[in-house]
């Protein structure tokens, strides 16, 4: 509400970038998507004998669990697409738009208990799939999806460190053992190769599906240069 409040009085345009008429659908495709990428990348890990299952907790855990994770991830797709992507976009393009806001996206999680600047360069590359989705949609809500559908599962559902935070309460308790390139260790699988390829894949897949729609918007000099030789 407060987002829509700021963009219809400084902006004062609709702010379709959380329109509700796609709400459900989009979020729940995102949240598959996101499950999906935790299930293809834990499962080389359960099969190569570095997951193992201690026991399970009370179903109440997930409830209290996706609430949580919906709420904190819509702050941060909030802040790092509607708010800080669109406005660097207006001015830098969506590809060098890309590129600053997961930089910055890594960066942040520096403080994070576990973290070191390779596990915030692994965290930029992963932050490429959710970019590219709300270059595909123009709204948060499948990106919402996606980030709430990988965090539940990893932590919530599975049990396991989430971009280095430990100890939450979680439905299979669960250790993971092994080397850190194939588990990503006390970090999290965002640090392991299978979970930065897995997010590098479907981010590159759904921008390549963005350029072919025409969604790529270059940077203002590059669009100025276009009129000016339109005009010529």
């Amino acid at each position: 509400l407060l987002y829509k409040a700021y963009v219809y009085l400084v902006d004062q345009r609709p702010a379709y970038e959380v329109s509700t008429s796609n709400l459900l659908p989009e979020f729940g495709v995102g949240f598959a998507f996101g499950a999906g990428l935790i299930a293809l990348t834990v499962l080389p890990i359960a099969l190569s004998g570095s997951y193992h299952i201690d026991g399970f907790g009370a179903y109440s855990i997930l409830f209290h669990g996706i609430i949580m994770m919906a709420f904190y991830a819509l702050l941060e797709d909030l802040l790092f697409r509607a708010v800080l992507y669109r406005i660097v976009e207006e001015k830098l393009g969506t590809w060098l738009s890309v590129i600053l806001v997961a930089s910055l996206f890594g960066t942040i999680h520096i403080f994070n208990d576990n973290a070191t600047w390779v596990s915030s360069l692994a965290l930029a590359v992963g932050d490429l799939s959710l970019a590219a989705v709300f270059v595909l949609t123009r709204r948060i809500w499948m990106v919402w999806g996606l980030h709430v559908g990988w965090n539940f599962s990893q932590d919530t559902l599975l049990g396991m460190a989430n971009s280095g935070t430990e100890g939450s309460p979680s439905f299979i308790m669960s250790r993971v053992e092994g080397p850190t390139w194939l588990t990503g260790g006390d970090f999290g699988v965002e640090l392991s190769v299978l979970g930065v390829f897995s997010s590098l894949f479907l981010g590159l897949y759904l921008m390549k599906i963005a350029a072919k729609r025409g969604l790529i918007i270059p940077p203002v000099w590059k669009r100025k240069a276009e009129v000016s030789n339109v005009s010529e």
